[in-house]
């Protein structure tokens, strides 16, 4: 299950680039442990009757700045977005991400509905239950971190 949730997950953040940004989406190879320095982003999460987790985008916060400004029309030339404008984009962006992540999984997962988007700042505290899955994906010139945070057992290589 989880890594049906991770692919699906890459696809939707490559469908956002493309749609959305009129960027290309690069997939690293390497894993991500750890998320470097401060970040922010944009989560949102995803309800079924026996499965929800939550997911996301976040990166640097200058990088966060052009992600905003392309999903704006804008060009990284443009004055910098002021903070409210930058939490509703970057929430869209994850909304935008959880809509195509929605219509991936259920053909393979029951229905799911999506709650409302919310801006996250690290570091991000988890429960005790929750796992944190993290996906290096470049949007454009934009190094980010896709995130999936979930009650799912990991599952043997």
């Amino acid at each position: 299950m989880l890594k049906q949730w991770m692919t699906a997950l890459l696809d939707s953040a490559e469908e956002l680039a493309r749609t959305s940004l009129g960027w290309e989406l690069s997939r690293p190879t390497e894993s991500v442990e750890a998320i470097p320095g401060e970040a922010i982003g944009g989560c949102v999460a995803l309800v079924g009757d026996t499965t929800s987790a939550q997911i996301g985008l976040i990166a640097a916060p200058s990088d966060c700045q052009q992600l905003c400004k392309a999903l704006m029309a804008g060009t990284a030339e443009d004055p910098d977005l002021e903070e409210s404008e930058m939490v509703d984009a970057l929430c869209e962006m994850a909304n935008i991400m959880a809509g195509c992540l929605k219509g991936r999984l259920e053909p393979v997962t029951e229905p799911l509905k999506l709650g409302l988007p919310l801006f996250v700042r690290t570091p991000l505290r988890l429960a005790s239950r929750q796992q944190l899955e993290l996906a290096p994906a470049r949007l454009g010139p934009v190094e980010t971190r896709l995130m999936l945070i979930h009650p799912f057992v990991k599952e043997a290589k």
